[in-house]
């Protein structure tokens, strides 16, 4: 079985090569930290078409990953190499050389690493079956990271807990409308646990908490003015440059951006291509005007990857 997000690219008796999607929050509410250290959330996770590449090839002598783009490391630290090694806790696997293409930026939001872990365990599976069955693929995920099982999902899902419990959503969302996202992901990073620190006082507590409504983003037009990211508050707090962002994005683009996940990725949202291009465009225009002549490390906004996407369906 191999999930449906992954697209396979190429599977021969010496390996397989696999597409590995980004995904945005198009609504995240933090409800409070838990005993074990982690944080209660409820969000709505959307699959988009920003894709890293990862290939496999077996019976070599020894483990090798190879990345291509992108700073991730190449070492035991990459998740890539902590699926490896989690699925051998189950199964023997031959020794596998690895080459990771990385186009999905890091510290953006956006779960590439969760992704490239997703497909490790997927691909895996399909090289040497996990004796637990597909079940024992998701017990894997879930243990690696709280994103990780979304990515082994089918689309679109409502996820709670700490991330890992997936409700998988039934009916096309935005009135299947064909939407895109613009993705600006500026030249910096926020680091997930940093942020999750700046979350203070009533801000996890659950009185104060927004209630997801699903229905809200079932209709083509009622999610404008609705998206949600509670971690923008604490994402201000540990990099200012975050609240000049924010309050540049409403001046041009009110109801229809957020940030995705823990930042510094950001999002807006459109019904056409042809208008998210012209996001793209309009966004370009007004960082190259916002640039300070002292070009000051708070007002140093203006760099960084933006790309359009689709957002992906079931």
């Amino acid at each position: 079985m191999m999930a449906s997000l992954l697209q396979v690219e190429s599977r021969d008796e010496l390996g397989i090569s696999v597409l590995t999607p980004a995904k945005i929050n198009l609504w995240l509410e933090v409800l409070g930290k838990r005993e074990d250290g982690f944080h209660e959330i409820v969000s709505l996770m959307q699959p988009v078409g920003w894709y890293d590449h990862l290939s496999f090839q077996f019976s070599k002598t020894r483990d090798d990953l190879k990345v291509q783009g992108g700073a991730a490391p190449e070492d035991s630290s990459n998740l890539v190499m902590k699926a490896l090694h989690q699925a051998r806790r189950s199964r023997d696997i031959a020794p596998v050389h690895i080459v990771l293409k990385k186009s999905i930026p890091a510290e953006a939001g956006l779960g590439g690493g969760s992704s490239n872990a997703a497909a490790t365990l997927a691909c895996l599976h399909e090289w040497a079956p996990d004796p637990r069955g597909w079940a024992g693929v998701l017990m894997d995920a879930r243990s690696l990271g709280s994103d990780i099982p979304f990515f082994l999902g089918e689309g679109p899902a409502v996820v709670r807990g700490r991330g890992e419990l997936l409700e998988p959503i039934s009916q096309p969302l935005f009135g299947n409308t064909e939407m895109y996202a613009c993705i600006w992901k500026p030249d910096f990073g926020l680091g997930t646990a940093d942020v999750y620190s700046g979350l203070t006082g009533p801000l996890t507590y659950a009185t104060n908490c927004l209630n997801f409504n699903q229905l809200i983003f079932k209709d083509s037009e009622s999610w404008k003015h609705q998206l949600h990211n509670r971690l923008l508050d604490a994402a201000k707090v540990v990099d200012p440059r975050i609240r000049i962002i924010a309050d540049l994005l409403e001046v041009h683009f009110a109801g229809r951006w957020l940030m995705t996940g823990s930042g510094s990725g950001f999002v807006i949202l459109s019904a056409q291509r042809k208008f998210a291009q012209e996001d793209r465009d309009l966004l370009e225009r007004t960082l190259k005007e916002s640039v300070s002549e002292d070009r000051s490390e708070s007002s140093n906004i203006h760099s960084g990857e933006i790309k359009v996407v689709p957002l992906l369906k079931r």
